[in-house]
């Protein structure tokens, strides 16, 4: 029975990160051009912003903060926002495809306390801590990008 579950839930940990890894590079807009991907990028910040929120209010009103979630998770998330940098200002493929399995570890971490609820809250931690900067910093990322460009 161990060895089932065990079986089990690694074929859901794979599903998980092919799912994400596909999920993530079509929402998160990654098309030829780096500062086309900055500019779609740049338009989704407020709509992945309001719906982490969304996420992280409805997670505490159901149960509380999930302490890794508070203390990791934003990390984790400017983490991802500096490959978001650095993949816009190289173009290099491979840091914007390491994004996903961020955000499957993540999942995976906060899976191990057994919690159900802290997986989502991590998670929109995540989100909002990535897409927070480029919300605030919009104007001056993308005419820093269009200078690194030209």
């Amino acid at each position: 029975m161990l060895r089932y579950t065990k079986h089990m839930a690694e074929r859901a940990c794979h599903v998980f990160v092919s799912t994400t890894q596909v999920g993530l590079t079509q929402a998160l807009a990654v098309p030829t051009s780096p500062m086309t991907s900055a500019a779609k990028f740049a338009k989704s910040a407020p709509w992945v912003c309001l719906i982490s929120l969304a996420v992280i209010a409805a997670t505490f009103i159901y149960n509380k903060l999930y302490i890794v979630a508070v203390l990791l998770s934003p990390i984790v998330g400017l983490i991802s926002f500096i490959l978001f940098i650095a993949y816009w200002r190289t173009g290099k493929e491979w840091l914007i495809n390491s994004i996903p399995i961020i955000f499957a570890i993540t999942a995976v971490n906060a899976h191990q306390t057994s919690w159900l609820w802290g997986i989502p809250q991590s998670l929109a931690f995540v989100a909002l801590f990535m897409a927070l900067p480029m919300l605030l910093f919009r104007k001056q990322i993308l005419r820093w990008l269009a200078r690194v460009h030209s």
